[in-house]
């Protein structure tokens, strides 16, 4: 008798590529080294040798506790930081075309907090970057979106109307 069971691919996909590379874009002060030490189970996220707002994008970030994630830090889009979405996108075109999966870019985490009410959602480099997504320029690289909340979700009910969410 035949039975039918359900493999796991884990271990022909870490076979493929043991490591899996994430961009992470944030803006300055959002959480994203609290976020890196909770999704990824790592402790001391921010044991980079740069300065805070001094990020380099080619740095690699592992951790001995989850050496699964190669982890890119990007300066978010700050207000008059024009030269950050090149950088961004260069370096996603740059890991698109490598010859090996292992260092390829695998995903983007794109992370932004809520504003307070009257603040903007999206800087403009956030919306260019989305824009590229959208028109192919990024290729199949998946961006996901990691909304942060320093405040309640009652805030926001109270601040948005119903045309705005």
């Amino acid at each position: 008798m035949k039975t039918l069971e359900l493999r796991p691919t884990t271990d022909e996909i870490f076979r493929k590529c043991p490591q899996f590379r994430i961009l992470v874009i944030r803006k300055t002060g959002v959480g994203k080294s609290s976020l890196i030490n909770h999704a990824f189970g790592v402790q001391n996220a921010t044991a980079s040798h740069e300065k805070p707002g001094e990020a380099s994008i080619d740095h690699e970030l592992i951790s001995p506790q989850n050496d699964r994630f190669v982890l890119h830090d990007s300066k978010g889009f700050e207000t008059g930081s024009e030269d950050n979405l090149k950088i961004v996108r260069d370096f996603i075109y740059c890991r698109r075309t490598m010859p090996y999966l292992k260092d390829q870019l695998h995903a983007v985490w794109l992370c932004f907090e809520i504003p307070r009410a009257g603040g903007r959602l999206l800087e403009t480099g956030v919306e260019q970057l989305l824009t590229s997504k959208r028109e192919g320029e990024l290729g199949n690289i998946s961006i996901v979106v990691v909304v942060q909340s320093s405040f309640h979700a009652v805030d926001v009910e109270r601040t948005l109307d119903k045309s705005t969410i």
